[in-house]
């Protein structure tokens, strides 16, 4: 139990982190190609990358700077969506050029993701 409780608070410790670090990154920049048509496909693009540890598509769909921050967290991360599951449920609130899509995993956790459109493409920026 306690190797357990270890665990996920090392995990959460982790996402944190990452999170932080993102969201600190995610200012400026025009972000070029790649993206997503809809905040939905972006998502599920964000993710598909995650768990492949693709860092180059992982920039198509991010804001500038964001995927090399997952550099060295490939496994943690793979780690850690394979506990979660497959994407179960897609919700998006769109406001103009940004968006927050709710994703929903097989094991019940759901997550939120800030994205905005840059360059006609729809990026995610945590």
């Amino acid at each position: 139990m306690k190797k357990m409780m270890k665990k996920t608070l090392t995990i959460m410790l982790v996402v944190s982190l990452v999170l932080a670090m993102t969201s600190a990154c995610n200012g400026g920049g025009s972000g070029g190609g790649g993206g997503g048509n809809s905040p939905s496909a972006a998502v599920r693009a964000y993710y598909a990358a995650l768990e492949k540890g693709d860092v180059e598509a992982l920039e198509k769909v991010t804001t500038p700077g964001m995927a090399q921050l997952l550099v060295g967290f490939e496994d943690f991360v793979k780690a850690l969506l394979a506990e979660q599951g497959k994407i179960t449920n897609i919700v998006e609130k769109i406001d103009s050029d940004t968006a927050v899509v709710t994703v929903t995993f097989e094991n019940g956790k759901t997550e939120d993701a800030k994205l905005i459109k840059e360059g006609g493409k729809w990026k995610v920026t945590n």
